[in-house]
């Protein structure tokens, strides 16, 4: 099993930078000047930017490699320290988060472990090791996740929303509308059609129109709500932004959280509609 043994080795193509500085729009969008003189600095200028970039990303690669070597003998901390070094350079890269949380899973911080997944679950979402990982790891922590208490057809709504990701309703959506778009043209243009497409396009309609509902509130939880791990072993959520606010409740390292908003060294959290509060910044890690 490669679960938490040897570290992933990602192809080239997945080394990704979060600023656009191995973009070449820069080089395509420069200003066609007349005269053969006048293309030579620009020609340089590419030629510069294109063998830097292969520099940069074999220095990357390098030290990806290196990262993996420490973890292969045993030196967690220098991996953790060398895979951090790395994602501060604006690498991204789910078999590097993925590296991780393997990672901080072996130096026995779980809440970090949780976060470097679930990180890595928007780049790598198929990854069946990933979800293995995620559940073992999840398994082990002293608290169990908070879940919200809703009637049986709001689980049932849930559980359906979430037998695809976002990408998979919207493909799931396109497939109904091109297939409605048939059965109509051909009620359209053939009259003799009309009684027999009937029932297949009853079926269709109310199955787009859920497929739009679950789609857009798929994309509400993913993608417009902002989640964070708790990271450190035990940490006191109070009812204000301040050390002399009551504590509310307190949360065990990788319970999963909404992120409300900041406030200076606070965030507030939301783990169900009764139960939140603030906690401080370090002690938790937006995903």
């Amino acid at each position: 099993m490669r679960r938490f043994g040897k570290p992933l080795s990602p192809p080239r193509h997945l080394f990704k930078r979060r600023s656009g500085a191995w973009s070449d729009g820069t080089a395509r969008s420069a200003r066609r000047k007349r005269g053969s003189s006048k293309w030579i600095p620009a020609f340089a200028g590419m030629t510069w930017f294109f063998f830097s970039s292969l520099c940069v990303a074999g220095i990357i690669e390098d030290a990806f490699f290196e990262a993996n070597k420490l973890y292969s003998n045993g030196e967690y901390a220098k991996a953790a320290e060398r895979y951090e070094d790395i994602l501060k350079g604006g690498v991204e890269s789910g078999h590097l988060h993925y590296n991780l949380g393997n990672t901080y899973f072996k130096l026995g911080k779980k809440g970090k472990a949780l976060a470097a997944y679930e990180r890595a679950k928007k780049l790598i979402p198929g990854d069946e090791d990933l979800f293995a990982n995620i559940r073992f790891v999840t398994s082990l922590l002293e608290e169990e996740q908070p879940g919200e208490r809703l009637p049986w057809y709001g689980k049932a709504f849930a559980v359906l929303r979430d037998i695809l990701p976002s990408g998979g309703w919207f493909a799931f959506i396109l497939v109904l509308y091109y297939a409605l778009a048939i059965v109509l043209g051909m009620a359209i243009f053939n009259r003799s059609f009309r009684k027999k497409l009937a029932i297949p396009a009853a079926l269709i309609i109310p199955l787009l129109l859920i497929s739009v509902v679950l789609y857009r509130d798929r994309v509400n939880a993913v993608h417009h709500s902002r989640y964070g791990v708790v990271a450190a072993p035990e940490a006191e959520v109070r009812y204000s932004p301040s050390y002399s606010g009551a504590v509310a409740f307190k949360l065990h390292e990788g319970i999963r959280a909404q992120i409300v908003r900041y406030q200076d060294e606070w965030t507030q959290i939301r783990l169900t509609r009764d139960k939140s509060g603030w906690i401080e910044s370090a002690a938790i890690e937006e995903i």
